[in-house]
């Protein structure tokens, strides 16, 4: 089967981890590959070399294009002249993406939208659609933080989601609320949790690193990954930090890697707390997979997910883990009895600070749960996700 997987862009984020691995399973199980990228943000992304090479990259929108789009959508609310601009731009853009696909999408036997990239192609009128092959739309964030979406939210994704051939929930709880919420038939709706690549993410554990961050991962240590956006939740988990060691006046630093909008805002509250020498913010790592094996503990406190990858890397690495049960995926992967990882309801603090404080001054708990956490994260493994997708494929083959 010849297949074109379209992302958005490729930054140092969980689902751009994900994506490699998809990419590594479609090519093993037999079929040929092109990933197209909406935006190239200058090929700064350490992932790119992970790409098998004898997969076709191209890009919808150069790296000057797209560095003009980020300049626009950032200064936006300057002044109106500015949104009008923006705005303008986001209508001619979405033509000429819709006239690029049409040119492209016929060579192939199936498309696979893995970000998105076609929801407002998808609600145009079907004459100004172009003609499709069948296509498979991934969806890797719960549809809403509510259990129940509202009426808009409803239409919208049912008017998305009814155009694909097929949908992927990455868990049994967004399977759940997609069901629940959304007008759509059994048969095209279906459930692939996100695979990972144990053998690779403990190789690259094993890896040397930087003496500078030899230095960092020589001291004990909580940690977090994550894209410093709003969804994660990540002042709350300072929060949590500041009160861990104030009310109990534990030694572990607390490591984020990561970037995005809020950096200055999270600098800034961890300098107001006086944090600076404890709570680090450590930017995008090529290779993150040393923090995720020499920490205490991987501390997630994010308000929404789909399926979060980085709770299964850190149980590959053997370290466990305390996370809010948000809507969706953590809870899936934790066990709703916490069996394989603290799981705290969501915005509790003082859950999250016993649980933390309870694994720290436990050594056998804590051990318990390393264990657990190796195990779980076995039942991600991509050799047993591979059996699920091919599945899949044949079922959607035209």
């Amino acid at each position: 089967m010849k297949i074109l997987i379209l992302h958005k862009w490729l930054i140092t984020g969980g689902i751009e981890r994900v994506l490699i691995d998809y990419l590594h399973i479609f090519t093993q199980l037999g079929h040929q590959v092109d990933l197209s990228l909406k935006y190239d943000f200058n090929n700064q992304c350490a992932l790119l070399e992970q790409i098998p090479q004898y997969i076709k990259i191209d890009y919808f929108a150069n790296a000057q294009q797209t560095a003009a789009k980020e300049w626009k959508k950032q200064h936006r609310k300057d002044n109106l002249a500015n949104r009008i601009a923006y705005e303008w731009q986001r209508i001619i853009e979405q033509k000429n993406y819709r006239d690029y696909l049409a040119s492209r999408v016929v060579n192939y036997n199936l498309v696979i939208d893995f970000s998105d990239c076609l929801d407002d192609i998808m609600r145009m009128p079907k004459f100004l659609q172009p003609h499709f092959p069948p296509t498979l739309r991934w969806v890797h964030l719960a549809l809403s933080k509510e259990p129940i979406l509202s009426n808009k939210q409803k239409r919208r994704f049912t008017a998305i989601f009814s155009q694909h051939t097929g949908v992927v929930a990455i868990c049994d709880a967004m399977r759940q609320q997609i069901q629940e919420n959304i007008d759509l038939p059994e048969h095209k709706l279906f459930c692939l949790h996100n695979p990972i690549a144990l053998d690779n993410i403990q190789k690259q554990a094993a890896l040397p690193v930087s003496n500078t961050h030899q230095a960092l991962l020589q001291q004990p240590f909580l940690f977090q990954a994550a894209r410093l956006e709003s969804v994660k939740n990540l002042f709350e988990l300072i929060d949590i930090y500041a009160a861990l060691k104030s009310n109990h006046s534990i030694q572990h630093k607390l490591y984020i890697a990561g970037d995005g909008s809020l950096k200055n805002e999270l600098q800034h509250k961890i300098d107001s707390l006086n944090l600076s020498q404890d709570c680090l913010l450590l930017g995008n790592l090529d290779n993150p997979y040393p923090f995720f094996q020499a920490a205490t503990l991987f501390l997630h406190t994010s308000t929404r997910e789909g399926l979060p990858t980085v709770l299964l890397e850190s149980m590959a690495c053997g370290t466990p883990v305390v996370a809010m049960d948000c809507p969706t995926g953590v809870a899936d992967i934790l066990g709703k009895q916490s069996e394989y990882g603290k799981l705290i309801p969501m915005h509790n603090q003082q859950m999250f600070q016993e649980a933390v404080i309870s694994l720290l001054n436990d050594a056998e708990q804590l051990a318990q749960y390393q264990q657990k956490a190796t195990q779980r994260a076995a039942d991600f493994s991509a050799e047993q996700i591979s059996q699920n997708v091919q599945s899949i494929l044949e079922m959607l083959k035209p």
